[in-house]
């Protein structure tokens, strides 16, 4: 008798482990979705100012940002999504289902989708976790459907990809911006549109930089003479306001890296 009292205890205690990690992992995603949004917001608005100073072929290499901070958003509400499942349904994967063969279809994406987020997702130790959890219990069944992306959403898949957008996806994000906001684009298929390496991009999104912090000196020159209130009303409250949530939300991340890792060591001293 307690023996099965003992083993009822533990698959239990496996079951509160997977759905407090699968809820700090919601809370994570909670503030990187709010730090990819500010990205994004932030990379579109550097878009329209360089389209706006006929910058078109800096403009087509800033898009790739937008797209790859919308990306990631997109593979955040799926993940969200996985872990509120794996919550919901933690006491049936860790105690009820017997093997990766008798999981229904929703739980088998779900927890093969985790595994294969945890591998592209850097800096998300729930993640990690997580795997740990569903790997000691169905072993490389659950691998192996990851790494085929036999149970995978195409979505998720496409979303976390690493490859770079076609040239076509990225002018007509483009244009989408461009017709949003009324700019004309002139010739832009003939914009020279070769692959670019990393450093080049991080270059050129140094010299954007430059481009803008002119632009914004432009701005100042125009304006002195003025009294404060009409300077305040030229100050970009976007920018200062972006730069606020991205403070507030990486002293959010560092707090829940902080509770990450005590959770976890708990959870690892519990399971000894």
């Amino acid at each position: 008798m307690g023996k099965r009292l003992n083993g009822l205890v533990g698959r239990r205690s496996k079951a509160w482990k997977l759905r407090k990690v699968a809820n700090v992992a919601v809370s994570r995603i909670g503030i990187l979705r709010k730090v990819h949004g500010v990205r994004c917001s932030q990379a579109r608005s550097d878009v329209i100012q360089l389209l706006h100073q006929g910058h078109q072929q800096r403009a087509l290499l800033r898009v790739e940002q937008v797209m790859e901070e919308q990306n990631a958003l997109d593979a955040f509400v799926m993940i969200e999504s996985y872990c509120h499942l794996l919550g919901e349904r933690a006491e049936m994967i860790t105690n009820t289902i017997c093997s990766w063969g008798e999981c229904p279809d929703e739980l088998k994406e779900a927890m093969s989708s985790l595994i294969f987020a945890s591998s592209r997702c850097g800096a998300f130790p729930e993640l990690q976790h997580i795997r740990r959890i569903l790997t000691s219990r169905y072993g490389k069944d659950l691998v192996f459907s990851a790494n085929s992306n036999s149970t995978l959403h195409p979505k998720l898949v496409q979303r976390l990809s690493i490859e770079r957008a076609s040239s076509e996806a990225r002018q007509d994000l483009l244009k989408q911006i461009a017709k949003d906001n009324g700019i004309a684009l002139h010739h832009l298929d003939d914009i020279d549109d070769q692959p670019i390496s990393k450093t080049q991009m991080r270059h050129s999104q140094e010299v954007d930089s430059l481009i803008l912090d002119d632009d914004n000196e432009e701005i100042t020159e125009n304006i002195v003479g003025c009294d404060s209130n009409k300077i305040d009303a030229q100050v970009d409250d976007g920018t200062r306001r972006n730069k606020y949530y991205l403070r507030r939300s990486h002293l959010h991340i560092n707090a829940l890296d902080s509770h990450t890792m005590q959770l976890l060591n708990h959870l690892t001293c519990g399971s000894n």
